[in-house]
């Protein structure tokens, strides 16, 4: 069965050229044109990773990560936000709304595309992690923490790889 992933922008061309190298990868892919429509079908459609962009019409990004961060039944689902605001501030207030990465337009698809497999085998192996420890009890806030840095450590060194081989040695 494919991954579900659900894209979140107001720009026909960006939904555009993320559902085609998306589904070109064998995922299904879902949409939203804004926050609205987003958290709707993040809820009818329980996606497993969710691409969001930022300034979007009714909904801002930020609050939509934040709502889906909040709720039981959303809570786990990895958030990409795919933005044009690239200050420090923003990133930051990303990352706290509960996105697991933060991509700025223009963006490499390629860069893109390669992030999601970590995200999503994470996301199942965390999922598989707390079946077994169902009745274990809640899970520590420390690991929770740690789970959110190894997977930045590993999206870091994707942009690493994939830099070196575009020729460019990028920090």
């Amino acid at each position: 069965m494919a991954k579900k992933i659900l894209v979140v922008d107001d720009e026909p061309s960006i939904v555009r050229l993320l559902k085609a190298r998306l589904e070109a990868s064998q995922y299904e892919v879902i949409t939203a044109k804004d926050g609205q429509e987003a958290i709707e079908k993040t809820n009818q459609e329980k996606p497993d990773l969710i691409i969001l962009d930022i300034m979007l019409p009714k909904i801002d990004g930020y609050t939509v990560a934040s709502m889906l961060k909040a709720d039981e039944n959303t809570r786990d689902i990895p958030i990409v936000m795919l933005t044009a605001r690239n200050l420090a501030q923003d990133i930051k207030a990303g990352m706290e709304s509960g996105a697991v990465s933060y991509v700025q337009k223009p963006f490499n698809s390629d860069v893109l595309l390669a992030m999601i497999p970590t995200l999503l085998n994470r996301k199942m192996r965390k999922e598989k992690e707390e079946r077994e420890e169902a009745g274990a009890g809640a899970r520590d806030d420390v690991q929770g923490e740690n789970e959110q840095e190894d997977i930045a450590k590993e999206i870091r060194d994707i942009y690493t790889i994939m830099g070196k081989r575009d020729g460019k040695d990028k920090d």
